[in-house]
């Protein structure tokens, strides 16, 4: 409602009424009980948004994911040659030894021209 967005904005910049800030309290309690916390709605099904999602669930939670695409993985599905990561629950799982330091000197030895970004 137009009396909504006017107390929201007040709100924002600290100003308002006593009504104003009422009605916005009441707001967050509504959506509290409407919208529990071992919820979440990610936006984006790349490899952040995936990661998030998966995140959510692996906590016992419940997630809806929104893509604008007809398919998930985003930019990361341009990542033709793999997804580089270092000391990961699978390497250690299967007792592969790797580290940051490892990490970044693959990257070198793979062509990397700026040491200091690797």
């Amino acid at each position: 409602s137009a009396q909504g967005a006017r107390c929201w904005a007040l709100f924002e910049t600290g100003g308002g009424d006593l009504f104003c800030r009422d009605r916005l309290y009441q707001l967050r309690l509504v959506m509290a009980c409407a919208f529990p916390t071992n919820q979440a709605i990610v936006v984006g099904g790349g490899l952040g948004g995936m990661s998030a999602a998966n995140t959510v669930v692996e906590n016992g939670g419940r997630v809806v994911l929104l893509d604008k695409s007809s398919f998930c993985g985003g930019n990361s599905t341009k990542a033709t040659s793999g997804i580089n990561g270092a000391g990961t629950k699978t390497q250690k799982a299967k007792g592969i030894p790797d580290n940051a330091q490892i990490f970044t000197q693959d990257t070198l030895k793979g062509g990397a021209k700026k040491p200091e970004l690797a």
